[in-house]
């Protein structure tokens, strides 16, 4: 066809009478070159658009298969329908919202195109949060609008369009629309609702907090119910037996998306039980192809220590996690070293966080620099703060400080020659983290071969990072420094045309502070007084002359020692562990997670639930049938075991999984009993149940160890039944720290193949000893209560 040069959008939409067309839409058409009606230049076009924008972006151009196959003909859309297809490609919500009523009004729009208009507000709201709120407002209206065109019929329904905005009701908080829309929609057929839906809903009515946990698993069992697909409700049960674990899942229409509704229902209302069952069940059925976002609620919603193992299990898994979730991961582990009063707890936190790092680049996680300078801060937070800014670090502390100094400055290098290789990104967080730890550990040496590196690079280009090596130099008491880069950060400003800024000002005060050079700072208020507001100047002022403190950080008296040679072993993995991330990122290779296991918990005294070949055991009594017969080939041949992308068959990856998900329910039944002690306290002294005390897990299992015998005791002189709980997990506890140190020995091989212990036979004889630890039976008891799901 001809291409229409310098025509009206106006024309296009409604060519009989353009004047009614609104006004936006009646300039010339600048920027629709791309709504030629060639094929081949439209497709032209759109690539040169999808270079030119973010990959985010580019995906709105690539929608469902059934799509593409129609784009094809793309000649035989009706010009308007077309025009706006393109616009949508685009992104363009003005014109979008401008052109949608003509359409609507000539019933031209199809199904899928309710899906693409759903997933284009979708995006915008989801990208929005940097956007002012009038921008959301600006649009909300149009989702109002499109919401009750589905509703009056006028727009052709589609269930995924539908999940999208129930979604985006949910993320704007706009909860009783949501609700209200969901209403509407479980009362219609089929066209409007499926499984995804009521998982969306689901999702909607909890976080909106009106509707029990008890109403929401109604609403589960009905879309169970609803669309059964194939057994769905028998596969996503607990008791649920596949027909061969060493093969990946085919049976359909099993609903995950219905499951992540319910799951994170649960997770809200503090149901542990049954969202670990959920995650049992969905790695059961799907191994190596969990959403991620049913991992990203562990790790938010729970403990440090079960979000840490959580994240280790999908790497396991080799499904391959954003990069937000890595920076959420580590920097709540930076958040409860601050809580650590021992020193080698911060050392074993410091030493999960390169471990995190290393199984996310074994799936070909992204690595970023945040992620690296998350963990060089870290490094930082490890010792406990100097009683004074004007004292040092002295003997064992100071040796410390050297190794925390080395292996930070040594990781940035070794991360830069993998950016140089195009393997990472971010240099300039790295060498902000950098500067941040030397004023930190008051390592002036580091802080001068940093700012010699960035120079080296091109300097410093934004007033955040200027702003920071303010902050350091005054901590150091470089005045120099200070002088330096306060006259850069004032030579920027008039540059840029703009005004010093509150946070300039506030950088400068507290850094003369701490350098002792208040006459520079009120040099400066005198030279620059028209740039200072009387508000800046009396925050400014304030900041000059307040108290050094740290909030928030144990003092030295509180911390606990560490012997340096268990420092030194420390730091040592710690070291070995970035060099294997370095040579992951310099091979590009995956990780082999079969031929190289990873410890999964971050405690490294973690209590065991029992031995791998007694676990195993119960693991195959529970999830086998004895009157099915094994898979096999018409031959009579067993299927060889497909693997993961980790290279773990996928039989032994279900039995990992299976024995992780377990022991994380262990650890959050002893989480529990803990949370409901402090919680009953609370409400008898009428005050706050306070901060989570048990964080990580590991103090935990200490206080369990040194007062189980004394308060089990306690417990049966008082022979109280609603204490029965807490018990059982006492008395397990016992025999179980009984068993770590055997357990501890044979890890290793027990992770990477579970069966080298049961040829031995030595080890299975140890393990059962009920003088040693638990037996198989009392780990099947456990297994079995802990999967037990009590009547309400």
């Amino acid at each position: 066809m001809r291409a229409i040069s310098r025509a009206s959008l106006a024309s296009l939409v409604c060519p009989s009478a353009p004047f009614l067309v609104p006004a936006s839409l009646r300039a010339p058409l600048l920027r629709a070159s791309c709504f030629h009606t060639s094929a081949s230049l439209q497709k032209s076009v759109q690539k040169s658009v999808y270079q030119s924008k973010k990959k985010r972006q580019a995906k709105v151009l690539s929608f469902d298969p059934r799509l593409k196959r129609r784009e094809e003909n793309y000649d035989s859309f009706p010009q308007p329908l077309h025009a706006f297809r393109s616009l949508i490609g685009f992104e363009d919500l003005p014109l979008i919202t401008d052109a949608y009523p003509t359409l609507l009004e000539q019933k031209a729009l199809e199904s899928n195109d309710t899906l693409r208009i759903a997933k284009l507000l979708h995006n915008y709201f989801r990208n929005s949060k940097a956007r002012r709120a009038e921008d959301i407002e600006r649009f909300y209206p149009f989702l109002e609008q499109v919401t009750q065109d589905i509703q009056a019929g006028d727009l052709p329904p589609n269930p995924y369009a539908h999940v999208h905005i129930l979604s985006i009701y949910k993320e704007l908080q706009k909860y009783e629309a949501g609700a209200k829309f969901w209403n509407w929609l479980s009362t219609q057929n089929d066209y409007y609702v499926n499984q995804a839906v009521y998982g969306a809903a689901i999702e909607l009515l909890a976080y909106q907090g009106t509707v029990t946990l008890p109403q929401l698993e109604d609403i589960y069992n009905q879309g169970l119910r609803r669309f059964p697909g194939t057994y769905a409700e028998y596969h996503l049960s607990p008791e649920a037996i596949l027909p061969d674990r060493s093969q990946p899942t085919v049976i359909t229409g099993l609903p995950i998306s219905l499951v992540q509704g319910i799951l994170t229902a649960r997770m809200m209302a503090r149901d542990w039980k049954n969202s670990y069952l959920s995650l049992d069940a969905v790695l059961r059925l799907y191994p190596t192809q969990v959403p991620t976002r049913i991992f990203e609620l562990f790790i938010h919603e729970r403990p440090i220590s079960e979000g840490y193992t959580v994240f280790l299990l999908a790497c396991r898994a080799g499904i391959k996690l954003k990069p937000n979730h890595l920076t959420k991961l580590l920097v709540n582990l930076t958040k409860a070293m601050d809580v650590c009063n021992s020193l080698e707890a911060r050392v074993t936190i410091l030493r999960g966080m390169v471990t995190a790092i290393y199984a996310y680049v074994g799936v070909s996680g992204i690595l970023e620099g945040q992620h690296i300078a998350v963990f060089i801060r870290a490094c930082g937070h490890v010792l406990p703060p100097r009683p004074h800014p004007a004292e040092d670090y002295a003997g064992d502390s100071a040796s410390m400080r050297r190794e925390l100094v080395a292996i930070a400055h040594g990781a940035v290098a070794d991360i830069l020659e993998c950016e140089a290789s195009g393997t990472t990104s971010g240099s300039a967080s790295m060498f902000g983290a950098l500067i941040t730890l030397a004023g930190k550990l008051n390592a002036p040496a580091l802080f001068t071969a940093t700012l010699t590196e960035i120079e080296a690079i091109g300097g410093v280009t934004n007033n955040i990072e200027r702003r920071n090596i303010l902050t350091t130099a005054g901590i150091l008491g470089m005045k120099h420094v200070i002088q330096k880069y306060w006259g850069d950060i004032v030579a920027a400003a008039e540059n840029e045309g703009h005004q010093l800024t509150h946070g300039d000002w506030i950088s400068l005060a507290r850094a003369a502070r701490r350098a002792g050079y208040a006459v520079f700072f009120e040099e400066q208020c005198g030279e620059l007084s028209h740039t200072l507001t009387e508000r800046t100047r009396a925050v400014a002022y304030n900041a000059l002359a307040a108290s050094e403190e740290e909030e928030g950080s144990i003092s030295a008296e509180n911390i606990i020692p560490i012997h340096p040679e268990t420092f030194e072993t420390g730091i040592e993995e710690i070291q070995r562990t970035i060099q294997k991330i370095v040579s992951l990122l310099r091979t590009r290779t995956l990780l082999n997670f079969d031929a190289h296991p990873i410890f999964m918990f971050l405690d490294p005294t973690r209590l065991p639930l029992g031995s791998i070949s007694d676990l195993r055991a119960v693991y195959d009594e529970l999830t086998t049938d004895p009157h099915q017969p094994p898979p096999q080939h018409p031959d009579g041949t067993r299927p060889k075991p497909a693997l993961s992308p980790t290279g773990i068959p996928l039989d032994e990856l279900r039995f990992q999984n299976w024995v992780t998900v377990m022991e994380l329910m262990s650890q959050a039944e002893g989480l529990e009993v803990e949370f409901q002690k402090r919680m009953q306290s609370a409400i008898e002294k009428g005050g706050p149940l306070g901060r989570e005390p048990w964080a990580l897990g590991f103090e935990m299992a200490y206080a369990y160890e040194e007062k189980a015998g004394e308060r089990v005791e306690e417990m049966a002189e008082e022979e109280t039944k609603d204490d029965g709980l807490e018990v059982e997990v006492l008395e397990y506890v016992v025999k179980a720290k009984v068993a770590m140190v055997e357990a501890k020995g044979d890890e290793k091989t027990d992770e990477k193949t579970g069966d080298v212990e049961e040829k031995k036979g030595e080890g299975v004889e140890k393990n059962t000893d009920a003088d040693a630890g638990p037996s198989r039976d009392e780990v099947r008891e456990r297994v079995i209560r802990l999967r037990s799901v009590l009547p309400a």
